[in-house]
């Protein structure tokens, strides 16, 4: 299991391979924990589980990493997985998941994994500012 609140370094590429240069899949199944509840209602997808502050994302799972003109890396990484897991989810119409608290969820997990305050902002407001495009264009 990997804390997203505290500092992992690059753990989390043991758990994840790159497909090609811009998506990636996750290889090993993984349990987080928040210190926030995720969902009213236990959710359950093909390779998200989510249940109050817990969420499994299971092997299999397929990302594209940070989106944008951000660069992939130790401190973004693991918080661009769990954000496209909740967007996933969201998605889904998981109950209680907004694309706010997703985005808030990126901006913490970027500051644990030592991306730097002003680097986790940049990315949350990008998040905000164009999420809504990314939405209307799927």
């Amino acid at each position: 299991m990997i804390d997203p609140m505290k500092y992992a370094g690059d753990q989390v590429f043991n758990y994840i391979a790159a497909l090609h240069p811009s998506w990636y899949v996750v290889t090993r199944t993984t349990r987080f924990c928040f210190d926030e509840r995720l969902v009213s209602m236990p959710y359950t997808g093909e390779h998200v589980h989510m249940h109050d502050s817990t969420m499994i994302i299971y092997a299999g799972f397929k990302f594209d990493g940070a989106s944008g003109p951000a660069i992939d890396g130790v401190g973004n990484m693991l918080a661009a997985l769990i954000h496209d897991a909740l967007c996933v989810a969201r998605d889904h119409n998981a109950k209680g998941l907004s694309a706010a608290k997703a985005d808030r969820l990126y901006r913490k997990v970027c500051i644990a994994q030592g991306a730097g305050r002003f680097r986790a902002w940049t990315h949350w407001t990008a998040l905000r500012a164009f999420g809504w495009l990314w939405r209307l264009c799927r």
